[in-house]
């Protein structure tokens, strides 16, 4: 089962190391593909209340509110209930975010350093490309103790990489869990409608939209986008052919892993694209004529089976009957096959 975890500082207010409750919900625009391929999001119970319980005067925090209600009605949502003496892990993730950001400042002196701070500026850390605060770096390793505990993926965006890049090494870039959601995400991506769940409108700046000439337009009608869209995307994960596709991705990344290569999603969108012309090949040259060569053999068969039969040749009658259940289980084979490979003609019609 693939089990994605909703990232943010929430995470860390829960587990004890923050005290912020904000969510990352940029993914929806950025990449809404992973409503597609990921079986259960998961987001602690107390969060998930906190953020259907928004002020109508929070047009972001309303989209999200009706994103999360049909995420849940459609059992997509997995809410994790967070013990309170939970957060005696507080001093334990405190504890190594110190001895990783010593580390950090020893093997990367040019990447990772401590900043001066500026008056209402707490980002005083700077790693790579990327400034940070203490409790929001806190709040990426308590995102990561809960996903593990969840046996879960993290819906990390490129902020959080940047440090977890140095944390565990320039290496980090080919940990196959990242890998995996990166390549998922963008075979998605390339394939099929990629709009953002949350209308341009819910993420608009407030005083942008007020000078806007289709302000009241807008909104009169996002949150009834904000449905459509969500359930656009649902709608999508009732096709088996979607579950199908999922299937011959995650073979395809299997045998990647299998063979000791790391996972590439420029390989595995070949791979991908070949097995489509194959299938292609098959469904329109080649099992037509298979097809043809199985009725051919059930008409010539049959009466042959009857005859043979009323005159007492049973070898005969056995060997006619043989060859007409390989014909009619070739013939299954072959819609078996069909049905299986729907993915393809799914693929070609949501890319038009």
């Amino acid at each position: 089962m693939k089990k994605v975890l909703i990232t943010g500082m929430g995470i860390g207010k829960e587990l004890g190391v923050c005290d912020a409750c904000n969510l990352n919900f940029s993914w929806l625009a950025s990449n809404p593909s992973t409503l597609l391929w990921a079986d259960k999001i998961c987001i602690p119970k107390n969060l998930y209340e906190l953020y259907t319980k928004y002020s109508d005067d929070d047009k972001r925090g309303v989209a999200v509110s009706y994103i999360l209600d049909e995420l849940y009605t459609h059992q997509l949502l997995e809410l994790v209930e967070i013990p309170q003496e939970s957060t005696a892990i507080s001093d334990i993730i405190e504890r190594q975010v110190e001895s990783d950001f010593m580390d950090m400042i020893r093997l990367f002196p040019e990447s990772v350093r401590i900043l001066d701070k500026e008056e209402n500026n707490h980002h005083n850390i700077q790693i790579g490309n990327e400034e940070y605060c203490g409790p929001y770096i806190k709040s990426i390793y308590a995102c990561r103790y809960l996903a593990n505990s969840l046996q879960a993926s993290c819906l990390f965006d490129e902020t959080d990489y940047e440090l977890l890049k140095y944390k565990e090494g320039i290496a980090f870039r080919k940990a196959p869990d990242r890998q995996y959601i990166g390549v998922l995400s963008e075979l998605f991506a390339g394939m099929l409608p990629q709009a953002s769940v949350l209308p341009e409108y819910a993420l608009t700046r407030p005083e942008k939209c007020d000078t806007c000439a289709k302000h009241v337009d807008c909104q009169k009608t996002y949150e009834e986008d904000a449905r459509k869209a969500i359930c656009s995307y649902l709608k999508w994960r009732e096709y088996d052919e979607l579950y199908e596709l999922r299937n011959e991705i995650d073979k395809i990344l299997l045998e990647q892993v299998l063979i000791g290569k790391d996972i590439s999603l420029k390989e595995a969108k070949r791979a991908l694209e070949e097995r489509q012309r194959k299938i292609n090949t098959n469904i329109q040259r080649r099992f037509p004529k298979i097809k043809r060569w199985t009725k051919l053999a059930t008409i010539l068969s049959t009466p042959a089976t009857i005859v043979a039969a009323a005159g007492g040749n049973i070898p005969a009658a056995i060997v006619s009957a043989s060859m007409t259940g390989a014909a009619q289980v070739t013939e299954k084979m072959l819609e078996l096959y069909e049905s299986k490979s729907k993915w393809v003609g799914f693929i070609n019609k949501m890319s038009k």
